[in-house]
C-alpha cells in the first residue's frame, strides 16, 4: 500500500530533507568564504558643518580561510550526517508504525463486518419475536410485558447493529487517515 499521502511520513520526509541540508551547510563551511558589502546614503553630522547633508557610500570585501578551527568543523559535519541517520531511522520507524495500525484497522474491518453479519441475524429473530408476540398478545395468549420485552429486544439488537456500524465506519476513516487518503473531497 502507498502511504505517500500520509501526513506523519511527509513530515517525516520533511526532516530528513532538512537535515541533509543542514550536513550540506556544515560541509561548505570547512571552504574558504568570500563576501562582498556595499552601501550608500545620505549622512549629516560631520564637523564643522553638523546640519548639512553629505553623500555617504561604503564598499568592501572580506576572504575568510579556515586554517584551524579546533575539530569544530568536523563535529558539525559529524554531528549533522548522525542527525541524517537518526530522521531516516524515524522516517522508518513511522512507516512500520503506520503497517501495523493499518494491519489493526484491517483486522478489526473484518472482524466488524462478521459481528454485523452475526446481529444482522439477531435483529431479524428479534423481528420475528416480536412478530410472535404481537400475534399471541392479540390472541390473549401473551401479557403486555412480554410484547414490551420482545419490543426492547428488537431495540437493543438494533442498537447493537448500530454500534458496530460505527465502529466500523471509525476504522474505516482511521484507514483513510493512514493511508493519507481524503475521504471527503
Amino acid at each position: 500500500t502507498d502511504f505517500q499521502n500520509n501526513p506523519e511520513l511527509i513530515a517525516a520526509e520533511q526532516r530528513i530533507l532538512a537535515a541533509e541540508a543542514d550536513s550540506r551547510y556544515a560541509r561548505h563551511n570547512q571552504m574558504p568564504n568570500l563576501n562582498f558589502l556595499a552601501s550608500a546614503g545620505m549622512r549629516n553630522g560631520y564637523q564643522p558643518e553638523i546640519d548639512e547633508n553629505k553623500f555617504n557610500y561604503m564598499v568592501g570585501a572580506g576572504l575568510s580561510i579556515p586554517i584551524f578551527q579546533g575539530g569544530r568543523v568536523r563535529q558539525n559535519i559529524a554531528l549533522a550526517n548522525k542527525n541524517v541517520e537518526y530522521n531516516q531511522f524515524a522516517r522508518q520507524n513511522v512507516e512500520q508504525s503506520i503497517l501495523k495500525d493499518l494491519a489493526v484497522v484491517q483486522s478489526d474491518v473484518t472482524a466488524y463486518d462478521e459481528q454485523l453479519a452475526n446481529l444482522d441475524s439477531q435483529v431479524e429473530q428479534a423481528r420475528e419475536a416480536l412478530r410472535l408476540t404481537e400475534v399471541r398478545y392479540r390472541q390473549g395468549v401473551s401479557t403486555y410485558l412480554d410484547l414490551l420485552n420482545a419490543t426492547t429486544n428488537l431495540q437493543r439488537a438494533v442498537l447493537n447493529q448500530i454500534n458496530v456500524e460505527y465502529q466500523r465506519t471509525q476504522a474505516y476513516v482511521e484507514q483513510a487517515r493512514l493511508t493519507g487518503t481524503r475521504f471527503w473531497e
